[in-house]
């Protein structure tokens, strides 16, 4: 239902209604601009100034800020979630004892406390129940730093192992990658 108009990358995307589109009554507004906010600050700063209409995904110390806001609306839903890609193909994670220590590691209360300032819940097991590849009798994965012990001796690193990360430029995600 809509053209793309412009694409600044990192910026923006502005996209225009398709006057030729094939199905009536989708698409009836004229122009959207998807911006890419990169600190919560400057999305707070639009949503004051009335230049933002909606907003997904925003860091949870900007809430309360949010909800300041005239005739902003904050609604929080389940479906989201956090993943941390590893490369099993390569050392250390093409051992299956070192993925696995790194699970039982991650503090998710702690996580879930600092960067979600308490919005959120962890998942049971890898895939959150929003997702379609959720298997309801999946076990949840809890911090246990004794089984993390073993498992690394197992991968005959025992005392740890380290790698390199990168992450999206955001200080909410990288404060969750510190936490982890």
């Amino acid at each position: 239902p809509y053209l793309l108009e412009s694409w600044e990358p990192g910026v923006d995307v502005v996209l225009v209604n398709n006057p030729d589109y094939w199905q009536e009554g989708i698409g009836l507004v004229d122009r959207v601009v998807w911006k890419n906010f990169t600190d919560g600050t400057s999305a707070v700063l639009a949503a004051q100034s009335g230049e933002l209409d909606l907003l997904i995904e925003q860091e949870p110390k900007d809430i309360p800020l949010f909800e300041g806001i005239d005739g902003m609306q904050v609604d929080f839903y389940q479906g989201g979630y956090y993943a941390l890609a590893i490369n099993i193909s390569m050392a250390p994670f093409d051992k299956v004892e070192n993925r696995q220590a790194l699970a039982y590691a991650i503090n998710t209360d702690a996580i879930i406390a600092v960067a979600f300032e308490g919005y959120g819940e962890p998942a049971a097991g890898l895939i959150p129940p929003e997702s379609w590849a959720y298997t309801p009798d999946a076990a949840p994965i809890e911090r246990d730093v004794e089984h993390v012990a073993e498992l690394l001796a197992a991968a005959g690193n025992p005392d740890g192992f380290s790698f390199k990360v990168s992450v999206t430029p955001q200080p909410f995600r990288a404060q969750i990658l510190e936490i982890m």
